[in-house]
């Protein structure tokens, strides 16, 4: 077991609202003063718990040795302050004097994706954010394809150039963890660099909970994080569940449904095939406590209308704290029917009307908008673009656009951002 250490201020670069909770209620009783009630707690007050004089809250994660307020290097001194240029992916593979390949019974390796005893560091110990870039094709007769933007946070290891790797099982554990978790049966991977129009399968998910089989992804492969800090995956079917289900299509009669055709003696089961589709009792229960929820009403009637921009962030937090309370929960005993103990994103998305893409915006906006426009780091100019009361001709595209830089310019622990 690794000793415990006192926190330091590299330990909480780039962490959000949500994670310093989590290293907080980690060790509870290490709280200063009275009881920790983190409604009421705001990130500047966290992190001064957690790293001040005097403070008792240690961690046993290795020494981040990461600047205050700057990305993650790698240098032969833990105590250089010169800053590595960041080399793309593409720069990175063809740089001579970088390892590529190597044989290794314990981990799968190809050009561009290197085994940890290389030229590169050793992880740097820091949780970086980085965008997961997710292109799920699995479109059937019910469901579009999907492009998806998820934000994570993954441990990242630094070459002595600046680029930046993460291991596949740390980005994949992260991203079932998110409100973009990938429902099975799916196989998740990535372009291979080497050969064009092949793919490097990372994982295959076997069911609805969202788990990946045992063994079913290498036991080592880093990934090159793009410049712009971003890693295309492509969701797909597995086996010949795509090109089935384009069969039927093709096979069903004009104004037949493929429940039609089935034997009208028999009675209906699940498909458990297909994890995403509720039972009637379950979208009567979800649809209901939406329903039941304050707000909704106002939520449902600005739907499909042009918004301001003060409407627009009113529908935002709706959505997202809808979703914080019911996602993942527990289904009540004797509702739940169709293969998934938990209350599944699509669930959250049928009851709000919702497709999965807005959803994950309004998770992801919401979350902006409470940084900078009503907590610690509340910037003028946010509040004033998200209380404007003009009615937006764009749509969200602006906003999102703005707060969407906005972030990405005043990170919350980068000694420049404006309070």
């Amino acid at each position: 077991m690794p000793s415990e250490r006192p926190y330091t201020e590299a330990d909480l670069t780039g962490l959000k609202r949500d994670d310093l909770v989590r290293l907080v209620q980690r060790q509870q009783d290490k709280w200063p003063s009275g009881k920790f009630q983190k409604h009421k707690t705001n990130m500047k007050q966290m992190a001064e718990a957690l790293t001040g004089p005097g403070s008792l809250f240690t961690t046993n994660e290795p020494n981040a040795h990461v600047q205050h307020g700057a990305a993650p290097t790698a240098s032969a001194s833990a105590t250089s302050s010169v800053q590595l240029p960041i080399l793309s992916t593409s720069s990175l593979q063809s740089s001579p004097g970088l390892p590529t390949a190597r044989n290794n019974s314990n981990s799968v390796h190809v050009q561009g994706f290197v085994p940890p005893n290389t030229a590169f560091g050793s992880p740097a110990g820091a949780r970086c954010s980085i965008k997961l870039l997710i292109d799920d094709i699995r479109s059937t007769m019910t469901t579009e394809r999907e492009k998806i933007s998820q934000d994570v946070k993954v441990p990242v290891r630094v070459h002595i150039s600046g680029a930046w790797q993460t291991n596949s099982q740390d980005v994949l554990n992260a991203l079932q963890s998110s409100i973009s978790a990938i429902q099975g049966p799916a196989r998740i991977g990535i372009d291979d660099p080497e050969n064009a129009g092949y793919t490097i399968l990372l994982a295959k998910i076997s069911g609805a909970a969202g788990e990946a089989e045992e063994g079913a992804h290498p036991s080592s492969i880093w990934l090159n994080v793009t410049q712009s800090r971003s890693l295309k995956f492509t969701v797909s079917h597995i086996g010949g569940a795509k090109a089935s289900t384009k069969r039927l299509r093709s096979e069903t009669p004009p104004g037949t449904s493929l429940e039609a055709q089935s034997n009208p003696s028999t009675p209906r089961k699940v498909n458990k095939s297909q994890p995403d589709a509720l039972s009637a009792t379950e979208l009567q229960w979800i649809t209901e406590a939406a329903n039941n929820t304050p707000g909704f009403e106002d939520f449902k009637h600005n739907q499909n209308r042009r918004l301001s921009n003060v409407e627009r962030a009113s529908q935002w937090r709706f959505a997202a704290a809808f979703s914080r309370k019911y996602h993942k929960n527990s289904w009540p005993p004797g509702i739940e029917l169709s293969g998934g103990k938990t209350i599944r994103k699509n669930a959250i998305e049928a009851a709000l009307g919702m497709k999965t893409t807005m959803l994950a915006q309004a998770v992801n906006m919401s979350r902006i908008v409470e940084i900078y426009s009503e907590g610690e780091y509340r910037a003028t100019e946010v509040v004033d673009r998200v209380l404007s009361a003009e009615e937006s001709g764009d749509g969200s595209a602006a906003l999102v656009s703005f707060l969407i830089q906005w972030e990405k310019d005043h990170p919350v622990f980068n000694s420049s951002a404006q309070p």
